[in-house]
This record gives structure tokens, C-alpha cells and sequence, in this order.
């Protein structure tokens, strides 16, 4: 009973109420027997009581239910409108350092987020992240670890994906590196030079232009190869880095600096085409700052 706590002994009107009780374990909540328009939980006890519905949810709402067609009570719809986008983070399972893919917005009316990770490793395990962000605050990681697998090689960026198969092969490449030699009079031997941190490959990458669905149809359709070696003669001259990535596990940022050739297959009526075009090697496929520079992601290191 209520005595003792700065009332009069039996005086007060609450006087004779049984004790509150403080429980923090309560697991599930029953509401039967009656017919209900709205349920809401708080834990704001030193406001009036009123018998208008509370209004949303704030910092002291446990559930709020509207029974509008479901018995939803949590505040999913709540944080949803709070939230300002989502980042989407990879790592390696064996790294502690996560890249960020992208950032995407949140926009009104939204009920999902779709992003396709193009630049992943054939080969290798990633964690993946789904982290919700309330201006720059980031929100719990979202987690789950996937296994990349593919066969061949693949040239893409954020929103395109060409996938070479058939006749699919490298060039020869180099290391390069910036050396200088002198030969002083007076020397037998040369003075050797290394001032430059230039440190990167150069290559070349060629393949036999098939329809898309060659390998499950074997249908050589003309007209389907004349758009697709068009389209990839875009991709290859729009001045924009790609990733170049293979079954092998290699992985390369790259930018293709040459004139991309074409020569036809003997026999074929110039209808089976084979692309070759030369690279540079642009910075680190798995480099947050090398990502954004190259504008393959949208979010600074």
C-alpha cells in the first residue's frame, strides 16, 4: 500500500492502491474480450492521462497499434519515415575493412532495396551490410555472407554487366614501372633512377561477340550480334573505368585507352565478330577512395 511516501497515513485518496511493480521481462501482451480502435503503450508515466489517441510515436512509445487490417504495434513505419537512405558495405570474411557500394537515397513510398553487387570476385566469401542512415548517423549492420561464383570474363560498372565466354582471352601485359639510366662519363656501370611511385599493368582483353543466349540456344541470330557488338563498342569508348574481372579470381579497375578492334571470323559472312581493346590499370578494385574517384561508387572514403 502507499503509505510512507509523503501522504498522511491513510489520508490521500491513493493511499490504499496497491504498490506499482516494475517488470522489464514482459514477453508478450493479450488483448481480448472486447472491440478495439487503437492500442498504445508507453512508457511516459508523468503525463495526464487523456483519452485522446496518441498521435505517432515518440521517444517513449513502446507499441502503437491502429488494427488498421493487421496487428502490426511496432515502429517500422515510424523509423522508416525517419530514415534518410541505406549504405550498402562488402568485405572480405577475412577482412576487417569495409568498402562502401553505394549510398541509396530513401524515398517516399519505398518498400525495398535492390542493389546488384557487379564487382564482386568469383571465388571468394563477403559479408555484406544493409545499413540504414539518419542523416549521418549509421543505424545497426544488417548482415549476411555470400560466396561469389561465376565462370568466365566480365567487364562492367555499376549499372552494366558483358560477360565474355566464347574466345575470351588476355594479351599480353606489363608491369609499369618509371626507371631512369644514366651513363655518366668516367663509369663503368650506369646510374639507375627510381623517383616515381608509378606502379601499375597494362593489358589487353579480346572475345567473340555471340548472342547473349548462344550458349543455351546455339542460335546465331545476325541481328542480335549486330546490336550487341554495338552496344559494347559504347561501353568500351564511354570514357568511363570499369571493372575487369575473371573465374580465375582476378580482379582489375581499369580504363581502356585504345581503339577498340574488330575482325570477323573467316566463313561467317561478317557476321561472328571478335573484339580486342587494350587497358590501363586505374587503381584498386577493393579501395574505397580508388572506387570513388573512379566513379564506381557514390560514397567518399
Amino acid at each position: 500500500m502507499l503509505i510512507g511516501c509523503g501522504y498522511n497515513f491513510c489520508a490521500d485518496k491513493n493511499a490504499l492502491d496497491p504498490s506499482p511493480m516494475t517488470n522489464d521481462i514482459f514477453t508478450t501482451t493479450t488483448i481480448k474480450s472486447g472491440i478495439f480502435d487503437h492500442w498504445n503503450v508507453t512508457k511516459d508515466v508523468t503525463s495526464p492521462y487523456s483519452p485522446d489517441i496518441p498521435d505517432g510515436w515518440n521517444p517513449y512509445t513502446i507499441m502503437d497499434a491502429n488494427f488498421n487490417g493487421d496487428l502490426n504495434a511496432g515502429n517500422l513505419d515510424y523509423l522508416l519515415s525517419q530514415i534518410t537512405g541505406f549504405r550498402i558495405k562488402r568485405r572480405r570474411t577475412n577482412d576487417f575493412n569495409w568498402v562502401t557500394l553505394a549510398y541509396i537515397p530513401m524515398d517516399a513510398g519505398k518498400d525495398q532495396v535492390l542493389y546488384n553487387d557487379n564487382f564482386a570476385v568469383n571465388g571468394i566469401e563477403y559479408e555484406y551490410a544493409l545499413v540504414p542512415v539518419l542523416g549521418n548517423t549509421e543505424g545497426n549492420y544488417i548482415t549476411e555472407t555470400i560466396m561469389a561464383k561465376f565462370d568466365g570474363v566480365f567487364l562492367c560498372d555499376q549499372d552494366t554487366v558483358y560477360r565474355f565466354y566464347p574466345g575470351a582471352r588476355y594479351g599480353s601485359g606489363e608491369r609499369v614501372q618509371k626507371v631512369g639510366v644514366f651513363e655518366p662519363y668516367g663509369r663503368k656501370y650506369p646510374v639507375v633512377v627510381s623517383n616515381a611511385m608509378t606502379n601499375y599493368e597494362t593489358g589487353s582483353i579480346s572475345a567473340t561477340i555471340l548472342p547473349s543466349d548462344y550458349m543455351k540456344t546455339g542460335n546465331l541470330d545476325r541481328h542480335t550480334m549486330v546490336e550487341e557488338r554495338k552496344s559494347l563498342l559504347d561501353f568500351l569508348t564511354n570514357k568511363k573505368a570499369k571493372i575487369l574481372k575473371d573465374w580465375n579470381s582476378n580482379s582489375y579497375l581499369v580504363f581502356f585507352t585504345s581503339n577498340p578492334a574488330i575482325s570477323y571470323l573467316d566463313g561467317s559472312g561478317m557476321g561472328i565478330a571478335n573484339i580486342s581493346a587494350s587497358y590501363v590499370e586505374l587503381g584498386d578494385p577493393n579501395d574505397q577512395d580508388d572506387l570513388y574517384n573512379a566513379g564506381l561508387t557514390n560514397e567518399v572514403g
